[in-house]
This record gives structure tokens, C-alpha cells and sequence, in this order.
């Protein structure tokens, strides 16, 4: 039997309000025909009411929060590793808080840098005597000063870090976003920003802060962290200043003003996408992530892994090091390690307590050298690690230098038998660094260091007796830093944004001065030539000169002044007379001694290639003295009666110095 159109309908349509699961017997059902029946128009349908969306919860359908789940653990996770960025800038350490998931899946790892709970508690501790500032971050390891282009990089990285958590606060609500504030206070070691982000959200989640323009309320919510900004940049340590020049520390509040430009733009651009995308969070997340991966693009694109490795390096084995080479004054530790052998026994008399000083002074004379030893191997593992790490960085040459300064480095005994003074010195070349030297000087003859590099070889070819060789390289040196360093192309053509963010140069940080290291180069050049010739052969070695032998001696060791004499006995009427005369009243401890024997050297041998280094050597003395009168005056002698001499540049230098500074006296 053919169903028609009016049987369909008597079975489909529901009268509202009836119970569907109840149906009524089919013959109490009045039969409607097609010409009465109503149409589906006139039949009121109950109305669904929709809840308000304003975030990537308010959509309730599984599969909306599977997506919103799966989108939030990416985020995290980059937050996280966006953290651990932040704490490697600071530390040079990745593995904040899972250091022992590290080393237990990949091996040995080296201990960290700096203890995690230790620097921790030193951003925190507001009683602290040095407050750990935001200033800091841009001073130490990369200098924004060193490296400009850090500037924008610290900014972007500090919007991500603000941003990010009061967005997630805002589209994720609160809860989630205490995650996030966990990052930013244990992972990135802002203890304190982490704070005022809570604030932050609280503000951007609270109902009286919930305007119908979001964006608003995003901007609300950094009240707060511009407060910390302000706070945080105050207070700057005086170290911290005289690390930057005056005209440049605008540069240490730029990041700052950056940072919170960036993240009201930032802002503004996720909650205008949330807005047009209704909040499904497929779409929030990516503008999420980008705000994590722009920070470390520009770092490993515009500064590199190799700028934060060589600048914990050079903290940590460069002239300014606190770890190696450190000069003190032994007294206080040696009284120190007396007393706590005292306080053990407290029988001894004075006389005992003496005795044991002399012996702990004695003790650590003789561990002193191995200690030395020691040092100078973990600076040149670390340089060779660097080198090959990072064999086409900018600052391999530095690290040669680093390497070549380490293997140089003595000890003054002397100094330290006669005052309990330790004092580190590498003045006086050793042979052991002789294939770094050449490597510097063959390799990169441009470079700074090729001055010093130079000089050293000089030194130590001169003392094998190969004059003629020592006078090759110094004449180098002399001609190519004598007017400073030569020129090189490396930002001239650069322009614009480029260059002005483009770093100083790689060689600006040691002080490595290679006009100053010229002027020593033609002060010895000058010594070998005026005295080389004409002098009496040495008859049981014939390769010995006075010369050699004057430069095998180091200055600072004890019998340096008998040496000195034997070498004027040996080669009696040798031409370096008068300069071992002026050698040996260096070495002169009394002050007034040292005065009237310089005095005397330039009346008696007023017309010796002696004389100007005594005249130099007398103002300089002067000066150290408060006779700012007298050392002037000596100084200005040397440039009128000796205006040939390769102590002319020198003097001039002291007499620039003492006008910049009117107030020495």
C-alpha cells in the first residue's frame, strides 16, 4: 500500500511540549488532510540559548577541547624552553631545575656556573647588599654596550615573557596561567616580575576589569610589570655605571621601553585574531608561538651561541678574571689558616702561633707554582674547547690571546717573599707560547693582537741571540700599529639600522692597546740597534751577546740586579753599558736612591741612547710622587732634547694624561 503525503506527516510531527518517548494510540490521533494541515512555519520551535564565547573554554563540544588542551601543552612547552633561554643568556647554563634529568640521560655533565638557588635567591632577596637589577641582564654576559644588537633582542625576549602570561590569562583563564608564572620565576629567574605578572592577570581576569574592548583590559593588566620595569632599572650598582661610557647608557633603558611597546603590540595583534576567529583556539596558539620563537631567531641569527660562549669565557679567564691569576695579598689568608689551627689547640704561645705563620707563608710559596700550573692548563682547555666549537667565530683570535697571555703568566716571588704581595705578570714571554704567538702573527696580522703577538716573538728570538730576525718582526709590529689599528672594511659599508647595531670590535674588551705595544716594539727595536754592533765576542760561547743575555733575564726575579751587573763584567766597554746602569737603579727599592741615580745617568751619559729612557723613567717617578711640577718638566726634556727617540711617543702619552686630568698633583 502507497503511503501518501499526509500519512509521512502523521508520523513526524511533534506537538510541543509532549513527551516524545510517549506516543499516542495512532486512533485517538485526528487525521489531518493536506488542505488543513499547518505548515512547519507556524509550529513554534523552543530556542536554544547559546552561552557567551570569550575564551577557548566557552566552546564546550569535545573535540573543541581536545584542540584547546593539545594547543596549550605546545605553548607550555615553549614557554618553558623560553625560560631556559632566558636563564642560558644569564648563566650560560640550559638546564635550569633539570640538571639531574640531563646528566642522567646524556652522561657527565659539567657542574653549573653559578649555583641555580644561590642566583635565585640573589634576584630575590630585596635585603641583599648588591640588588640584582634588570641593568644586570644587559651588562653581564653580553654587553648591550659591546653588543648592541642585544638591545632588541632583551626587549622582544622581555615582551614575550610579559605577554604571553596575561594573554593566557585572558583566553586561557587564570589557573592555566599560573603555569606560566612559574616559568617566568623559576626557570627564567624573575622572581620579581613573576609577581607583578600575577598581578597582572589577577587585573585581566577580575570581573570589574572586564571591559567590553579587551584590548583595554590587556593594557591594564601591564600596569604592574611597567611598575617593576621602573623599579628594577633604579638603584644601578656604581660597577655597573663605570662599565658604561656616559654618552651610551641610554642604551641600558631602551630595552625597557622596547619591551613594553612590544608587548602592547603583541597584544593588541593575538586578541584582535581571537576576536575574528571567535576564540578557537587552533587559531591563537601559532600567534602564541611566534611571540616565543622571534627572541631566539634574531639571538642565533644576529648574535650567536659564540657571543654568549667567549663572553663567559673572557668573565671567567680574561684580565678582569675573579677565578684565575687573581691578585691578593696572601697575609690575611695565611693568618686566617694560623688562627684556625689556634682555636684547635689553644696551648700555643705567640712564639708558636709566629711559627706557624712562617710556615703556612712557606707552604703556599711551594704550592703556589703547581697552583699556577693548574690554572694555566683549564684557561688553555677552555680556549682549545672554544676553538673548536666555534672555529669560524670573530673572537677565535681572542681566544688565542687568551691562550698565548695564560702560558706567559709568572708569579712575582720576590713580590710575594718580601711584602706576602701574590701578583700575576706575563710580561716576560715564555717559549711555551711561542707557536700561539706565530699562529696570531701568520694568521691575522691586522688583528690587535698581532702587536702583542709580535712583540713576544721579538723577545724571544732576540734572546736565542737572532737579532737580525727579532729586528724583522719588530719593524713589522712598529710600521703597522704605530698610528693605532689598521683600517678595516668590517662595518664601513654598512649603513643604516645595520651599522648602528653592529658589535664593537671583537679585540675592544681586552684593552689590548696596540699603539701603546708599538711603541715598546720600537723602544727595544732601537735597544738592539744602537747596541748590537761593535761588541766583544764571547769567547767560550760565541753565540752569547749582551743583548741575548739582558733579555733572558726577567725583571722581577730576585737575582735580576747581580744578573745585570754580571752582564756588564762579562762584556766589559760593550756599548749597552749605560742601559744596564738604568736597568739596575729600576730595581732600586728606596725611592730617593732611585731618584738621584736617574738624575745622574742624564748628566753622565746625556749623549747615550740611555738617556731618554732615564729622563722618562725620572718624570714618571716624579709623578707617582705628587711632584707633578717636576715629573712634567722631565717629561717635556725628553721631547725637546731627544725628539728621535722612541720614547718621545711615550712621554707624549703621560703628558696627555696629566691634561686630561688638571687635577693630579
Amino acid at each position: 500500500m502507497t503511503q501518501t503525503p499526509g500519512h509521512h506527516r502523521d508520523r513526524d510531527v511533534r506537538v510541543p511540549g509532549d513527551n516524545p518517548s510517549v506516543r499516542p494510540d495512532r486512533a485517538s490521533t485526528p487525521t489531518l488532510s493536506p488542505t488543513n494541515a499547518p505548515s512547519r512555519t507556524t509550529v513554534p520551535l523552543p530556542k536554544t540559548h547559546e552561552a557567551e564565547i570569550v575564551d577557548v573554554w566557552s566552546r564546550t563540544a569535545p573535540r573543541y577541547r581536545r584542540r584547546a588542551v593539545v594547543f596549550l601543552v605546545i605553548n607550555i612547552v615553549l614557554f618553558f624552553g623560553l625560560g631556559c633561554f632566558t636563564y642560558s643568556l644569564r648563566t650560560g647554563d640550559p638546564h635550569p631545575l633539570i640538571r639531574p634529568v640531563v646528566s642522567l640521560l646524556s652522561g657527565e655533565l659539567a657542574p653549573a656556573r653559578y649555583p641555580y638557588w644561590a642566583l635565585w635567591r640573589a634576584c630575590f632577596n630585596p635585603f641583599a647588599e648588591h640588588q640584582v637589577t634588570l641593568t644586570d641582564f644587559l651588562m653581564f654576559p653580553i654587553s648591550v654596550e659591546q653588543v648592541p644588537a642585544h638591545i632588541i633582542i632583551v626587549g622582544l625576549l622581555m615582551a614575550s615573557l610579559v605577554t604571553i602570561p596575561i594573554l593566557v590569562a585572558m583566553l586561557y583563564r587564570l589557573p592555566v596561567a599560573i603555569i606560566f608564572l612559574v616559568v617566568v620565576g623559576f626557570v627564567a629567574i624573575f622572581p620579581w616580575l613573576a609577581m607583578a605578572l600575577l598581578i597582572g592577570c589577577v587585573i585581566a581576569t577580575v570581573r570589574p576589569f572586564h571591559f567590553s574592548f579587551r584590548y583595554a583590559t590587556f593594557l591594564l593588566a601591564l600596569a604592574p610589570v611597567i611598575i617593576y620595569f621602573f623599579t628594577a632599572t633604579r638603584n644601578v650598582s656604581p660597577t655597573v655605571v663605570a662599565m658604561v661610557a656616559p654618552g651610551e647608557r641610554m642604551k641600558l633603558f631602551v630595552p625597557w621601553i622596547l619591551a613594553v611597546v612590544a608587548s602592547g603590540i603583541g597584544g593588541g595583534v593575538v586578541l584582535a585574531i581571537a576576536h575574528v576567529i571567535n576564540y578557537r583556539p587552533g587559531g591563537i596558539a601559532p600567534w602564541l608561538a611566534v611571540l616565543f620563537v622571534v627572541p631566539v631567531v634574531l639571538f642565533y641569527t644576529e648574535v650567536g651561541p659564540d657571543e654568549l660562549a667567549y663572553r663567559l669565557l673572557e668573565h671567567d679567564y680574561g684580565p678582569n678574571s675573579g677565578r684565575v691569576f687573581v691578585d691578593m695579598d696572601t697575609r690575611e689568608l695565611v693568618e686566617r689558616a694560623a688562627e684556625l689551627e689556634w682555636v684547635a689547640d689553644t696551648d700555643k704561645d705567640k712564639r708558636e702561633i709566629k711559627a706557624i705563620i712562617q710556615n703556612k707563608m712557606l707552604m703556599l710559596q711551594l704550592a703556589l707554582p703547581t697552583e699556577l700550573f693548574r690554572q694555566q692548563r683549564e684557561v688553555v682547555d677552555q680556549c682549545r674547547r672554544f676553538a673548536e666549537r666555534y672555529p669560524e667565530s670573530r673572537y677565535y683570535w681572542n681566544c688565542l690571546y687568551l691562550r698565548g697571555r695564560a702560558l706567559d703568566m709568572r708569579i712575582d716571588m720576590e713580590l710575594l717573599r718580601r711584602e706576602a704581595l701574590l701578583q700575576f705578570y706575563s710580561d716576560f714571554p715564555s717559549d711555551a707560547s711561542r707557536a700561539t704567538w706565530k699562529e696570531i702573527l701568520g694568521e691575522a696580522p691586522d688583528s690587535p693582537f698581532a702587536s702583542v703577538a709580535g712583540l713576544k716573538l721579538a723577545q724571544l728570538e732576540a734572546r736565542e741571540g737572532k737579532l737580525r730576525l727579532a729586528q724583522d718582526i719588530l719593524e713589522r709590529v712598529v710600521k703597522a700599529f704605530s698610528s693605532g689599528i689598521p683600517e678595516t672594511p668590517t662595518t664601513s659599508t654598512a649603513s643604516g639600522i645595520r651599522r648602528l647595531f653592529a658589535p664593537k670590535p671583537a679585540a675592544s674588551s681586552l684593552n689590548v692597546d696596540p699603539q701603546a705595544v708599538a711603541e715598546e716594539a720600537a723602544q727595544l727595536l732601537a735597544l738592539i740597534r744602537d747596541n748590537q754592533y761593535g761588541q766583544f765576542k764571547d769567547v767560550v760561547y760565541p753565540d752569547n751577546n749582551p743583548i741575548s743575555l739582558l733579555l733572558q733575564c726577567d725583571p722581577r726575579h730576585a737575582k735580576y740586579p747581580e744578573n745585570l751587573r754580571h752582564i756588564d763584567q762579562w762584556f766589559p766597554g760593550s756599548k749597552l753599558h749605560d742601559n744596564l746602569i738604568v736597568y739596575q737603579t729600576l730595581t732600586e727599592h728606596d725611592v730617593k736612591t732611585r731618584r738621584d741615580k736617574l738624575v745622574e745617568i742624564t748628566d753622565r751619559y746625556r749623549d747615550g741612547d740611555a738617556a731618554p729612557q732615564a729622563m722618562y723613567e725620572l718624570g714618571v717617578l716624579e709623578l707617582n710622587q705628587n711632584r707633578k711640577n717636576e715629573g712634567v718638566q722631565a717629561l717635556k726634556h725628553v721631547l725637546e732634547w731627544y725628539p728621535e727617540s722612541p720614547w718621545v711617543p711615550s712621554a707624549r702619552r703621560k703628558l696627555m694624561a696629566i691634561d686630561a686630568a688638571p687635577n693630579v698633583e
